[in-house]
């Protein structure tokens, strides 16, 4: 009951902000034009974009197979469809300084890791617990011309925190979020596919850096138990977690001749502990279901290494942000926790990325990456415990190509290697081959 008022709640704010925004486009358009809004899709959306609202839509679809090692041979289809909306509520309300976000999402298909490889960085990152959830609902307000914002609402904090834009272009999930947050907070934490409440704040105090931290519920509890991201719970079972993190950046306007960059340095700190959450007695390298108490560190560099090749360079300007500008770009991220108890105590990752690689083929992606991730003196001793012979670390590699059909669809082949999955040597070495297709609608 619970569940369901709060989410009854969330949706009719969200349908409040939009319909408010409708009815004031429309109008506006009803005394410049008298054209059928069925039929002028196109038109609406850009009327919907001069009022401050964006609408956007994707489809993902991963057709994975594992060839050798893991678990066994077999393949899986996992897919997700995105759709939502953000709103400037300065320019659609006349509220200053104030913007809404509502992100929603659809899981289906299966999950190719645990199916048949049993790692603990999963091969396709939107995999997930089949199910329609909200994946993102916040508001945000900009205070002191704008130099400070307070975020608050259901909030997924690896759309911020911990990012590289350039390793965001790999399928892998750690390289989304890494394993180091993932596997050390209860049940994978705040991040995709669970949101929790929390509040966000950030603080510019010069145009090339940001200061920023949020406090949320620390643990989301499983997926099948929170299937729409509504089962909120400010006791001790929730837990409190908690992140900050710099931000520095350089040569990132438009004007700037440099080669562009960031680099982050944050520390978390978490609990989110349940008396009746008692494990299953098998082990797993993964997210655990209970976490005391937790802490760690990371940092991470993410830099335009070249401009585009003097032979394939385009003739249209291109953003100037690391993983976005063409030519080619690297990130290297790593951090630690000094807990025995934790799962995951040293994770390194870091990778390259070329964007234009070949003629004619100005967004095209060509990149390679690779994950370490060092179990914990008590996860090695929880496998030992268990039997399972081995237990050190599990790593990933990757190999990907983006062929962007066109500005709305593009196709990813992929190949990926897995050594020691589960961190131990209960499985082989896993070869992973498969193909993502995204369609921006």
């Amino acid at each position: 009951m619970v569940q369901d008022w709060r989410g009854a709640i969330s949706s009719k704010l969200f349908i409040a902000i939009i319909l408010i925004s409708f009815l004031r486009v429309t109008s506006t358009r009803a005394t410049t034009d008298s054209k059928n809004l069925y039929t002028d899709v196109s038109d609406i959306r850009s009327d919907f974009a001069e009022k401050g609202v964006k609408l956007n839509a994707r489809s993902i679809s991963d057709i994975f197979g594992n060839t050798t090692g893991g678990a066994g041979k077999g393949g899986a289809y996992a897919g997700l469809l995105t759709f939502g909306t953000d709103v400037d509520l300065e320019k659609s309300l006349g509220w200053e300084g104030a913007s809404f976000n509502s992100t929603w999402i659809w899981i289906y298909g299966d999950n190719l890791t645990p199916k048949y490889i049993g790692n603990s960085m999963f091969i396709v990152g939107i995999a997930a617990s089949p199910a329609f959830r909200c994946y993102q609902m916040w508001l945000d307000q900009k205070l002191f011309d704008k130099s400070f914002s307070v975020r608050a609402g259901l909030l997924a904090i690896n759309m911020e925190f911990g990012l590289s834009q350039t390793a965001f272009f790999f399928i892998n999930n750690t390289f989304s979020m890494p394993a180091l947050f993932i596997c050390n907070f209860p049940n994978g934490g705040p991040t995709y596919p669970m949101a929790t409440p929390g509040i966000r704040l950030a603080f510019n105090p010069y145009p090339w850096m940001t200061l920023r931290s949020v406090f949320t519920q620390a643990n989301p509890f499983p997926q099948a138990d929170n299937p729409n991201n509504f089962n909120w719970n400010f006791g001790p079972a929730g837990g409190l977690g908690s992140m900050t993190e710099i931000e520095t950046t350089w040569n990132q306007k438009s004007e700037s001749k440099g080669l562009s960059g960031m680099a982050k340095v944050g520390y978390w700190i978490n609990n989110g502990y349940s008396l009746g959450n008692q494990p299953s007695g098998r082990f797993n390298y993964g997210a655990p279901t209970q976490n005391e108490y937790g802490t760690g560190f990371e940092a991470l560099i993410d830099q335009q290494l070249t401009d585009p090749c003097p032979m394939i360079k385009s003739a249209e300007p291109s953003k100037n942000k690391p993983g976005t500008k063409e030519g080619l770009s690297g990130f290297v991220r790593g951090g630690f926790s000094p807990l025995q108890w934790s799962t995951t105590s040293l994770y390194v990752d870091g990778g390259f990325v070329y964007t234009g690689i070949l003629p004619g083929r100005k967004k095209d992606k060509l990149g390679i990456a690779f994950a370490y991730a060092q179990m914990s003196p008590d996860s090695r001793s929880q496998a030992s415990a268990a039997g399972l012979q081995g237990p050190s670390f599990e790593s990933i590699a990757e190999l990907s190509y983006s062929w962007n059909i066109s500005s709305s669809c593009s196709l990813q082949p992929d190949l990926e290697y897995v050594i020691h999955p589960n961190g131990t040597e209960q499985f082989g070495n896993a070869l992973v081959i498969g193909i993502r297709a995204v369609i921006n609608f």
